[in-house]
């Protein structure tokens, strides 16, 4: 659960960093949906707190952390269904760039991941440091699962190519 957890919280800090250099798409993409108040500066503020929550759970692994997470993430998955619905084939400006447009599997991923969360909270797994100094093998492949889990989850959610791949059989 540990590597799982780390996983989530990096995509989230990966996309938070993202947002913050870049707004621009993100804050047009909610334009689009007629998110209230969508704009460059919120954005940012989402942003930064993404960002935060994501490096809260990796340094902390605890419940509270976890419980944040989930919500956060359930937020985005409101968030991109929002978009989804109100303006379809629009992008959702994750990592700062409209690569790929909001699909079901875009919210699907964000409620996964909140899911991921919540079972954070119930059952805190702690942090991979955690892991490591208790078992530096199980800990370090923990460490590369979660980096792997990471790239795929960001993979999946800017590029067309893994979202058709994901869809549709050859």
């Amino acid at each position: 659960m540990v590597g799982v957890l780390a996983a989530v919280a990096a995509v989230l800090v990966m996309a938070g960093l993202n947002k913050l250099a870049r707004p621009g798409p993100a804050a047009a993409d909610l334009r689009s949906a007629r998110v209230p108040l969508a704009s460059k500066a919120t954005v940012r503020l989402a942003a930064a707190l993404e960002a935060t929550v994501g490096v809260w759970v990796i340094v902390d692994g605890g419940s509270r952390s976890a419980a944040a997470l989930a919500v956060v993430y359930l937020a985005l998955a409101a968030a991109a269904q929002r978009v989804r619905s109100a303006a379809p084939g629009s992008g959702c400006g994750c990592f700062g760039s409209d690569a790929a447009p909001v699909t079901g599997i875009h919210v699907s991923v964000n409620l996964v991941a909140s899911a991921v969360g919540v079972t954070g909270a119930l059952w805190p797994p702690g942090t991979l440091i955690d892991a490591v100094r208790a078992d530096p093998l199980i800990g370090g492949a923990l460490v590369v699962v979660a980096v792997v889990l990471s790239g795929l989850c960001r993979t999946l959610l800017t590029t067309r190519a893994a979202r058709r791949a994901m869809v549709s059989p050859r």
